[in-house]
């Protein structure tokens, strides 16, 4: 974990601002139809946080943040 982002102690919580976070992986140990749906639902979720990032200089693609993943140990056969 980096120490370097932003976030916030409160008690034995610790919040991370969307600003300082890269990605986020959900990870299932079986991955049903259903799992999957609640997954894409919650990763959504995430990608309509509103994230302040203020001006910024690029010199290539910029990578739409914070990347957002499913992994499963197994599945469906």
């Amino acid at each position: 974990m980096r120490d370097d982002a932003p976030s916030l102690h409160i008690g034995s919580d610790d919040i991370y601002l969307a600003e300082g976070v890269f990605g986020v992986i959900e990870v299932k140990s079986n991955l049903t139809r259903e799992k999957f749906v609640e997954a894409g639902e919650t990763l959504a979720k995430v990608a309509n946080l509103k994230i302040n990032v203020g001006a910024t200089i690029s010199s290539g693609p910029m990578l739409d943040r914070p990347l957002r993943a499913i992994f499963a140990y197994e599945g469906a056969s």
